[in-house]
């Protein structure tokens, strides 16, 4: 009989783990923005508490189904004037010496009344220890060269167009992701790269420095021009200050896809109060239980059944476990309220009030 070596098979079983480990990828520490909360007029880092706030009409951008649990959807319904995009400021990139951002974004609105250029996260007044001032740094969908492509920045260079081919994307999420890494590469430069859903499709030199002054970024929008706002729906923008790897960028793909956030957080199952991973009667009790319940000041959890956290229990809590449990099981239950009998579950709760009272 032929013998194994101890010693040979202990060295395949650890090439085997390495080969197949996963990445571990860094939580963002710059930024990051869910897009997941009730009122995408000022969505919410997560990071750094610095909420980016909406600039347009009301209306004009929503929270919608996302990738990853909510997204925000904006509009350019005024075909271009500049005024229908997030604007943040992120102090926890000053000093930085590398940069990542990481975005997934779909073209899924039909009027894109701005269909040539659209900033997707730019920003045109940061300053760096190396540029020359006012410098245009992010990320943008242009759609009126051929082929379609990201266009990629740093200080107002716009790296190499070859090979990013979109094709059309309406109606499909993709992931974009930009580095810089402004330390020495061993040979007086530094680099960046751009991937887009996971593959990398560009690595050039970059200065090296760092970046002095992070400006104003704009969600959706590039500040050039007046007329460069975003049509569609984004989600989970996050931002390091340092670039991800290779290996690193693709399990940040292979997670979104499943569901997991940059930060490696999968995000509370839509109806479920009670985080079983489970939308059911259980979670309805809850929020009927606490329907337009006075809290005395102390905003309501997820587990009094505040869903979409906006501070109450009321009938957009009910209508988003409504919705998902409705997907889960058969049409017509009989067991569940509809939506048109909204009335009743209010009744129920003024009784169950007044049985609580009379007891």
């Amino acid at each position: 009989m032929k013998r194994t070596s101890f010693f040979g098979t202990a060295a395949a079983l650890l090439i085997l783990s390495a080969t197949t480990a996963q990445a571990q990828v860094p939580v963002p520490d710059i930024a990051h923005f869910r897009f997941d909360s009730v009122g995408a007029t000022t969505p919410n880092d997560v990071v750094g508490g610095g909420d980016a706030t909406w600039f347009g009409p009301a209306g004009d951008n929503v929270l919608a189904t996302g990738l990853i649990n909510g997204g925000s959807q904006t509009n350019d319904e005024n075909g271009g004037n500049g005024n229908e995009h997030y604007r943040v400021e992120l102090p926890l990139m000053d000093g930085a010496d590398g940069l990542t951002i990481s975005l997934w974004f779909n073209q899924n609105v039909d009027s894109n009344n701005n269909s040539t250029y659209n900033g997707l996260f730019m920003v045109r007044d940061l300053l760096s220890s190396f540029g020359g001032g006012s410098e245009n740094w992010g990320i943008a969908l242009e759609n009126n060269n051929s082929p379609r492509h990201i266009d990629w920045r740093l200080d107002g260079a716009p790296g190499p167009e070859d090979d990013n081919i979109m094709g059309n994307n309406q109606d499909r999420w993709d992931h974009v992701v930009y580095t810089w890494d402004g330390t020495d590469q061993g040979d007086g430069m530094g680099e960046r790269a751009l991937f887009l859903n996971g593959t990398e499709l560009q690595r050039i030199d970059a200065p090296i420095g760092t970046i002095t002054d992070s400006g104003t970024w704009r969600i959706g929008d590039d500040a050039c021009c007046g007329s460069r706002e975003f049509t569609g729906t984004m989600d989970d923008l996050a931002v390091w200050g340092q670039a991800l790897t290779a290996a690193e960028v693709m399990e940040l793909n292979t997670n979104g896809l499943a569901g997991i956030d940059a930060a490696g957080v999968t995000p509370p199952k839509k109806g479920d109060t009670d985080l079983d991973m489970d939308t059911d009667l259980i979670d309805f009790e809850v929020i009927r239980a606490n329907l337009f319940r006075d809290f005395g000041g102390t905003p309501p959890t997820r587990a009094e059944g505040d869903l979409n956290g906006d501070g109450a229990v009321d009938f957009v809590d009910y209508r988003e476990w409504k919705t998902e449990y409705d997907s889960e099981n058969l049409p017509g239950s009989s067991s569940v309220p509809e939506p048109a009998s909204a009335v009743l579950l209010l009744l129920s709760t003024i009784g169950l009030g007044v049985t609580r009272r009379r007891g």
